[in-house]
């Protein structure tokens, strides 16, 4: 079999798998979305853009037991003036391929976020727009994240240091793989 043979016959079991593959929903209620896709089914949080639960083939990944919900970005959505969320990718208008949801926090100026050193309940420390995004598609075996910070001209100067994303992961896993020294049995 030569290359081209190969990679076309790898393309069509991919196609093929694709569409087998459940379509993906989006729903929601007035505390959360939910995104779905038949492996992956993952509830987002409306009042701050949290990842309250991350199920694999109905397993559980994340935990919450030190209290915060079980992934999180450093900068979350609470604080501001307004909070905006909504469907950006509804599956139902693509025939189930892609879905998208958004929660954000519209500052007004004020600070919102805590990131690195900021404690609980402290006021947050840029004066941005924070808007956080999932989108999950058909197929797909994770869900994917990103949040956009808007700086607008009439808000105070701001340094940002940076922005984190954190998953609790449950005792579901026993193994870790960082890199080639930092592959070992997942720590206590």
């Amino acid at each position: 079999m030569n290359r081209l043979s190969r990679f076309l016959c790898a393309f069509a079991i991919t196609s093929a798998s694709a569409l087998l593959a459940q379509s993906v929903t989006v729903t929601e209620d007035a505390a959360s979305f939910t995104l779905a896709n038949g492996t992956i089914t993952a509830r987002v949080l409306k009042r701050n853009g949290d990842l309250a639960s991350l199920k694999f083939r109905d397993t559980e990944m994340l935990t919450d037991k030190s209290g915060h919900a079980g992934a999180y970005w450093s900068h979350d959505t609470t604080g501001g003036v307004e909070l905006i969320t909504r469907i950006t990718i509804d599956a139902a208008a693509n025939g189930g391929a892609r879905a998208e949801v958004s929660v954000k926090g519209s500052s007004g100026g004020k600070r919102m976020g805590h990131g690195p050193g900021v404690p609980a309940g402290a006021e947050g420390d840029l004066p941005v727009d924070i808007e956080i995004r999932y989108t999950l598609g058909r197929g797909e075996p994770g869900i994917y994240t990103y949040c956009t910070f808007t700086h607008r001209p009439e808000f105070p100067d701001a340094t940002m240091t940076e922005a984190r994303f954190a998953a609790k992961l449950a005792a579901t896993f026993d193994w870790m793989t960082v890199d080639a020294k930092r592959d070992q049995h997942f720590p206590a």
